[in-house]
């Protein structure tokens, strides 16, 4: 039973975003692909703090060629992260598929 009341369909409204960022970023959180994406994104905000000024605190700058550079590799990061991301809730998603079915008494065909 507990696993049909884990579920983000029986959450409130207002806590559906963060029920599934809480869901995808602990199975994200120890998986080594992950944790090497963020240590990139992390790596080229301490080499260029304007660029996550910029991203972050929405400072505006100016950027020079290596900035520019350091901003595309970051742009592709960050759609790396999404991506896996995707992933984890397409399958949080059929866990869900499950847990309705499951609910329903569907699955005793």
């Amino acid at each position: 039973m507990e696993k049909v009341l884990d579920s983000f369909m029986n959450e409130e409204q207002n806590m559906f975003t963060e029920f599934f960022h809480k869901k995808t970023k602990n199975k994200l959180v120890n998986r080594e692909d992950y944790l090497q994406l963020i240590s990139e994104k992390n790596k080229i905000y301490e080499e260029s703090p304007s660029i996550r000024e910029f991203i972050e605190d929405e400072i505006p700058m100016n950027f020079g060629h290596e900035e520019v550079e350091k901003f595309y590799q970051l742009i592709s990061i960050y759609e790396k992260i999404h991506l896996l991301e995707l992933k984890e809730a397409f399958k949080l998603g059929a866990k869900e598929v499950y847990i309705f079915f499951e609910e329903q008494d569907m699955l005793n065909i």
